[in-house]
């Protein structure tokens, strides 16, 4: 049985990364400069072709599904939900997000030992975001593929 805290924070935490696609798309239109202060000054430029708007709305409708997956681990309407469709999609999101964050994250530690020289940016945050997340859907993942017993 999943840890329903562990899931609800796996599912908050992949839920808040799409309800800020929605917000950068929604800004693009509304409120720019959050869009400005949260992604960096090519903000309006990355927003303003209709692919990459496009791009980001499929991104946030992955992000909403990614984060049902750790409910449907512990809610009684999950048990519907084929056992190996729940763990691929759970163990997919873990390690597509955690390798986006550790890969990161390893370049913040380049940077910081002085093997690489570039400035950091407000992508560690994240970075760090990321890595997260893929941890939380990982340790769902860990406790659906346990032995039941």
């Amino acid at each position: 049985m999943t840890n329903p805290r562990i899931a609800n924070l796996a599912s908050s935490w992949t839920l808040s990364f799409g309800a800020m696609h929605v917000l950068w798309a929604l800004s693009y239109y509304w409120f720019p400069a959050f869009g400005r202060v949260t992604l960096g000054p090519n903000f309006q430029w990355s927003f303003g072709r209709a692919w990459a708007m496009a791009f980001d709305l499929v991104v946030a409708a992955l992000f909403v599904l990614a984060a049902v997956l750790p409910l449907a681990a512990y809610q009684p309407w999950g048990t519907r939900v084929p056992r190996r469709v729940l763990l691929g999609g759970l163990w997919t999101a873990a390690l597509i997000l955690g390798a986006r964050g550790a890969a990161g994250l390893a370049q913040v530690v380049l940077v910081l030992t002085g093997v690489m020289d570039v400035a950091l940016t407000r992508w560690v945050v994240y970075d760090v975001w990321f890595f997260g997340c893929g941890m939380l859907l990982g340790a769902v993942a860990r406790r659906v593929a346990a032995p039941r017993g």
